[in-house]
């Protein structure tokens, strides 16, 4: 039995500019309601505003009247800021009918944006901009997969109350919320745990406006439904998402400090394999231990949780920040039993961990590389010390999706964000390219990276069936730009 949702919560600035505030499914109405319950009790009132959004709901049409959609004619900066978008016709749809009203009126290529948190440029577009923030529905709910359908625009701090509320969970998030759902699985976006995949892996079905003006539904049994998922953006605009979701459940975070670098390296296996989700970081302050290591159990999973001391590592007795500039009030709660997406966030819903005033860079490889490039990494540490705020390492287990990193293979991550010092960081991604050369490096869609086409594109033994379909589908390139061209559909011969 399907059921179905027709609040269709908003949550933007008058300019129609969705704003990265406490959760994506709460009006402009309600934000004088959240000074009241004060910013350390929303995940306690998390579901009850939920609640209280659904009863604003319907003045919702009414404020609209009297606010201004239109973005400002300046260049809008990504979340990041390290750069600006090319264009300043930046589209709004509320509807899918608008989206594709959009799509056939467009004049050149087009890009689809979410929430503005890709650092590179794969979203830019010098001619249109479809911006999906206000197509921020749940449209239904089928209990009997189970499953949730929802619009692609609606972050994961718009989805997750709704869930926990009801009894359903996701079975993985990325480690800041304030993502769309849309944007997450098209770029490859993760979260941490060895048995766990990208947020993609979770797409069941979805439906989208194609490069002609007409509506597409790539369903479960759609064997093209593995390259759409995360397609890059290339194949159309998203208006609709089915996620597969299960039973929501309890974790407790557990947070070990210093741990011994050597016993990263020698135990590494059996710390990934020690949670529900793994993450370890390290910012190089000191080369010999890395700073912390998050291990996520479920609460019905007794062995971590009076462990004291964990491969040389000393479980922690204060909550401090994995960055060190960021206060530990913002990381989630350690050491107690929490609802499901506590221990897969690193910091509190509602927030992204910092105000943007970073860079972030991110490279996948093979499980069986992940050592050695973690080590040839390492050995730069005192080099990229200085510009770095953390240096972050995760698991992520295989997938059959076209375009991903985990293709028929598990990987790990090494994830950096960055001070906000371009050239610097620049010089350091050079460094740290040349040093994992050797070890089938595939750099994060989304994020900062020099490499050159052929040092990662033979990994992806889908890439021409990606491309044929792609040109079956938008044969006139409309939904490509620089980005895409130069890191996908280069010429082969240069390969």
């Amino acid at each position: 039995m399907r059921t179905n949702f027709k609040m269709g919560f908003k949550a933007e600035d008058s300019q129609g500019r969705t704003k990265d505030t406490i959760t994506s499914d709460v009006t402009t109405l309600l934000l004088p309601l959240l000074f009241v319950f004060g910013f350390f009790a929303f995940e306690e009132v998390g579901s009850l505003l939920y609640i209280l959004t659904g009863i604003l709901g319907g003045f919702h049409s009414v404020a609209e009247r009297f606010l201004s959609h239109n973005p400002p004619p300046i260049r809008m900066s990504n979340w990041g800021g390290n750069f600006q978008y090319s264009t300043q016709n930046i589209q709004y749809p509320r509807t899918a009918n608008e989206v594709q009203s959009i799509v056939k009126a467009a004049k050149g290529r087009m890009r689809v944006l979410g929430t503005r948190h890709s650092f590179s440029t794969i979203a830019d577009s010098a001619d249109t901009i479809i911006c999906t923030t206000h197509l921020n529905r749940i449209l239904g709910l089928d209990p009997s997969i189970p499953s949730v359908t929802v619009e692609p625009g609606i972050t994961y701090t718009g989805l997750v109350p709704f869930l926990d509320t009801i009894g359903f969970a996701l079975p993985n998030l990325a480690s800041s919320a304030e993502i769309t759902v849309g944007g997450a699985s098209q770029t490859g976006a993760h979260g941490s745990g060895i048995t766990l995949g990208s947020l993609a892996t979770q797409i069941r079905s979805l439906k989208m406006v194609l490069a002609n003006g007409s509506f597409a539904t790539f369903g479960p049994d759609n064997p093209e439904l593995k390259a759409v998922a995360l397609g890059l953006g290339v194949f159309g605009v998203i208006t609709q998402v089915e996620l597969m979701i299960q039973p929501s459940f309890k974790t407790i975070n557990q947070v070990f400090f210093d741990m011994p670098q050597e016993n990263v390296y020698r135990h590494f296996t059996q710390i990934q394999n020690s949670g529900y989700t793994v993450q370890l970081f390290t910012d190089f302050s000191n080369l010999s231990n890395w700073n912390q290591v998050w291990v996520n159990v479920k609460s019905d999973n007794n062995t971590m949780v009076d462990q004291q001391n964990f491969f040389g590592a000393v479980k922690g007795n204060s909550q401090i920040s994995p960055i060190a500039a960021l206060p530990g009030r913002y990381v989630m709660e350690y050491y107690k039993e929490q609802p499901w997406y506590y221990g897969m966030l690193d910091y509190r819903l509602g927030l992204s961990g910092s105000n943007g005033d970073e860079i972030q860079t991110e490279w996948f490889f093979p499980y069986q590389n992940a050592v050695p490039a973690i080590k040839a990494i390492s050995k730069l540490g005192a080099i990229i010390a200085p510009d770095l705020y953390t240096m972050l390492v995760r698991s992520i287990e295989a997938d059959d999706l076209w375009m991903s990193p985990q293709y028929q293979g598990r990987s790990v991550s090494v994830h950096f964000s960055w001070k906000p010092n371009p050239t610097a960081v620049m010089e350091h991604v050079r460094k740290i390219e040349e040093a994992i050369k050797p070890y089938e490096a595939r750099p994060h869609w989304g994020k900062i990276h020099s490499m050159r086409p052929n040092d990662f594109l033979q990994y992806y033994p889908k890439l021409k069936d990606f491309r044929k379909l792609a040109d079956e589908l938008d044969p006139k390139g409309k939904f490509r730009n620089a980005f895409i061209e130069e890191n996908v559909f280069v010429d082969s011969m240069s390969l």
